[in-house]
């Protein structure tokens, strides 16, 4: 930011300069000063597709998908190729719910070496045809979120006449392993078996012609190990009568201060006070009123057996949110203002999840509205009692 108005100081016509300056400003939140400094770029020049792409992008994080799908076509009419353009827009408009022209714009993802790195695999990739007994590879090239997400339509493609075999980062592989007609699972950098066809998970809900009314969320889709559960289940001891709750409250760094999904523990204290609940941390903890079993979540089949045995998760989010989802236990998601596409906009439910409910900031940055929610929520929960473990 400093660097970018001292250039400015040197020339005030300096375009990359503004664009630089505007989509750091975005970053902190500043969207105001953003969208004037990038609007000031573009009326220098109203041909560069980077300065339209960054006014989008300021656009969608304050959450005016409308005016940033606009910027983002503008980019994309003079440089039809442009990928980051193509897959912001698509990003914009699945968070609106507008799936029908989202997914095939989605795609343009495996084009943008930063997301993620191609494969290279001379095989076709699957467009939803019938399969008729070929062997077909999925595979997860984004992080475990999108992996837990999308791994439910697995069981789909078997069904189409296909042999399924799965390839997923080494923690998902166990958690993974149980899913219906999947007759492999390779964990990533494995060397592959051959294969007939294969399609990135997160491009199935292209190749199904998803819309908001054909997401595939019966839950449970991911199978908890019973022995796992049960070691958990004798760890925790017998119920007191008290609800269970894991808290998450951070996730990975985001260069995006005021979108990043952390909330300090100290502004979850007002839930802890409660001696209707114990609360366990769901990542490495210190603080008293938390019990932390963290150190032997190793992988995701042992963090979906624990979350197995608790009543309610409370999260940011993070792919802990999504574990919960899909083995369907109780989970409340806290978000930003503006929130990643999979949330859409102003719901507090998620039909990807059924038993996900939805807590959102009102303002950039502050998780006090949030907590208070969630205060004035659980005590109504609780009023039927402890879920039983079984």
């Amino acid at each position: 930011q400093d660097l970018g108005r001292r250039a400015l100081e040197l020339r005030a016509d300096f375009v990359a300069a503004l664009n630089n300056l505007g989509i750091a400003l975005s970053h902190l939140g500043r969207t105001e000063e953003s969208l004037t400094i990038l609007r000031q770029a573009i009326k220098i020049d109203p041909n560069l597709p980077e300065t339209h792409c960054n006014l989008g992008t300021a656009l969608s994080d304050a959450g005016r998908d409308d005016q940033a799908i606009a910027a983002f076509t503008e980019a994309i009419r003079l440089r039809p190729e442009y990928a980051e353009a193509h897959f912001n827009a698509a990003m914009c408009r699945l968070r609106r719910g507008d799936f029908a022209q989202a997914w095939a714009e989605f795609e343009w993802r495996l084009r943008i070496p930063a997301y993620t790195q191609p494969r290279g695999f001379i095989q076709p990739q699957w467009k939803g045809e019938s399969l008729n007994g070929k062997t077909i590879l999925l595979h997860a090239e984004a992080g475990i979120s999108d992996a837990v997400q999308f791994v439910r339509y697995a069981p789909l493609v078997a069904q189409r006449g296909g042999q399924v075999m799965l390839e997923c980062q080494a923690k998902l592989a166990l958690l993974f392993a149980g899913l219906p007609g999947v007759e492999r699972v390779l964990v990533r950098g494995q060397r592959l078996p051959p294969f007939d066809f294969h399609c990135p998970l997160a491009s199935l809900p292209l190749a199904f012609g998803t819309d908001l009314n054909s997401i595939p969320a019966a839950v449970p889709y991911l199978k908890v190990d019973e022995i796992l559960r049960a070691k958990w289940s004798t760890r925790l001891g017998p119920s007191d009568g008290r609800r269970r709750i894991g808290v998450r409250w951070s996730g990975r760094p985001n260069f995006h201060r005021h979108r990043n999904p952390a909330i300090a523990p100290s502004e979850l204290a007002p839930l802890m006070g409660t001696k209707d609940a114990v609360f366990y941390a769901l990542q490495p903890a210190e603080s008293p009123e938390l019990v932390d079993f963290s150190v032997d979540l190793t992988d995701f089949s042992q963090t979906a057996a624990f979350i197995a045995n608790l009543d309610l998760v409370l999260t940011v989010d993070t792919s802990v949110a999504h574990i919960a989802g899909a083995i369907g236990t109780p989970v409340w998601l806290m978000l930003p203002k503006v929130a990643d596409w999979r949330w859409f906009l102003n719901r507090q439910d998620s039909p990807w999840y059924p038993t996900m409910r939805l807590f959102r900031q009102t303002e950039f940055g502050d998780w006090t509205p949030v907590v208070r929610n969630i205060s004035q929520s659980l005590p109504a929960d609780w009023k039927s009692g402890p879920r039983s473990v079984t």
